[in-house]
């Protein structure tokens, strides 16, 4: 039997695009992220909306990320909350904490956050990149 090497080594190249492409990805993705979490912070006066401490904040998504892709970069789903509120009341199930929260978002908001769920989402990170860095520089 006769092996292909040609096929074999197509085979790799594609392989290796792939890896290529997915720390492309993964860079721009982290770039995004930063960015977005920066313009949280400074849209929120570098202040927990919780409690108001102003040292080690996070900035947390209203809709999970992993849940809504579409409004990862969304800057409406963002809020600024210290290292405490978001790790030990937020993300622990804390419901006062919760229940606060979404009365400092305001029902509203997080309506409009659902609703820019529907659809099929591609991130387009160098797009997302420049919106934010231009929203951040707004900001400013």
């Amino acid at each position: 039997m006769k092996t292909n090497y040609n096929k074999i080594k197509d085979m790799f190249k594609k392989k290796i695009n792939k890896t290529n492409y997915k720390k492309q990805e993964s860079s721009y993705q982290k770039k995004a992220d930063a960015i977005w979490s920066e313009v949280i912070k400074i849209r929120d006066g570098y202040r927990c909306v919780l409690c108001g401490k102003t040292e080690n904040l996070n900035s947390h998504h209203i809709i999970h990320k992993s849940r809504g892709k579409a409004v990862r970069y969304e800057i409406l789903n963002g809020v600024c909350l210290c290292a405490g509120c978001h790790n030990f009341k937020i993300h622990k199930g804390d419901f006062l904490a919760n229940k606060k929260l979404v009365e400092i978002v305001g029902s509203e908001r997080i309506e409009a956050i659902q609703k820019l769920l529907i659809g099929v989402y591609k991130p387009d990170y160098q797009k997302i990149i420049s919106d934010l860095q231009e929203c951040k520089n707004n900001i400013k």
